[in-house]
C-alpha cells in the first residue's frame, strides 16, 4: 500500500513524520511517497547498506520491503522545501529502500 506525504506546496515548515512498520513481513511493498523527488538524506539498515539513503540525489520514495520487520522505522522532517530523513533503520539488508 501506499503512504502519501503532503506535497512540497501542502507541507508547513517542521512538519514531521515517523513511520514504524508494524506487520511482520509485509505481504507487498510499503511505499512512503513524496509525489516528487523532494526526498533527501542518510539512512542505513543493519548491514551497512547506505542504499537505503539517497547518497545526494533526492528520491520521491521510501519503501519497506516484505522484508522489513517490525520495528523498522523512518522519521522525516520537512524543511526548505525537502523531506529531510532524521533517522531510521531495519535489521535486515536491504528492506528499506528508496526510489
Amino acid at each position: 500500500y501506499t503512504i502519501t506525504l503532503p506535497t512540497a506546496a501542502q507541507a508547513e515548515e517542521g512538519m514531521w513524520f515517523r513511520f514504524v512498520n508494524t506487520e511482520v513481513t509485509p505481504a507487498e511493498v510499503i511505499t512512503i511517497a513524496a509525489g516528487s523527488a523532494i526526498i533527501a538524506g542518510p539512512l542505513k539498515d543493519a548491514g551497512g547498506d547506505v542504499g537505503a539513503g539517497t547518497a545526494g540525489t533526492e528520491v520521491s520514495n521510501i519503501l519497506f520491503g516484505t522484508s522489513a520487520e517490525v520495528g523498522d522505522f523512518v522519521e522525516l522532517v520537512f524543511v526548505g522545501g525537502f523531506y529531510v530523513i532524521m533517522g531510521g533503520g531495519s535489521s535486515i539488508s536491504g528492506a528499506i529502500t528508496t526510489s
